[in-house]
């Protein structure tokens, strides 16, 4: 019994590091900014030359830094849910000012993702726009993308492909 217990134990302990160790690979690879890849997909698809790659790149420098300030101010703002759904009914104001706030910054992210893939768009050759509009579709469809604190629907654990 004390064999099959510690045989059992070490099996745990076993699947334990390896869920670590596959979360640290896949870490390795991605930004810190909510699991965003550190190079776009699109540079592995394409071959661009150096101005587009600076010009994307320069895009999505600047797409980070609003997904950055969105994923913070909706965090600062669930904070604020929760101390209003304490109140009960009591909170109900401050419920639906917090809620249409969350929904406020939620639209404006959603916007300047759009602007930003119209934008990354334009930098590329008719030529290579198919290839571009495959990606997108794919990723759109998957609920990638378009999430400021990086969790894609149904993925408590963050991130994208």
């Amino acid at each position: 019994m004390k064999r099959l217990l510690l045989l059992g134990l070490l099996v745990v302990s076993l699947a334990i590091n390896a869920a670590v160790a596959f979360h640290a690979l896949r870490g390795a690879r991605m930004q810190a900014s909510g699991g965003m890849p550190a190079e776009p997909l699109l540079f592995k698809r394409l071959s661009l030359d150096a101005a587009q790659r600076s010009a994307i790149l320069a895009k999505r420098e600047s797409l980070m830094a609003q997904r950055a300030a969105t994923s913070t101010r909706l965090g600062e703002l669930r904070g604020e849910l929760a101390t209003a759904l304490a109140a009960g009914e009591a909170g109900r104001a401050r419920i639906d000012a917090v809620l249409a706030e969350m929904e406020r910054a939620q639209r404006e992210y959603q916007r300047s993702v759009v602007e930003h893939l119209l934008g990354v768009r334009e930098i590329l050759t008719p030529a290579q726009r198919p290839v571009f509009e495959t990606l997108l579709g794919d990723r759109l469809h998957a609920g990638w993308m378009m999430q400021p604190d990086g969790i894609v629907p149904g993925d408590r654990g963050g991130g994208g492909k």
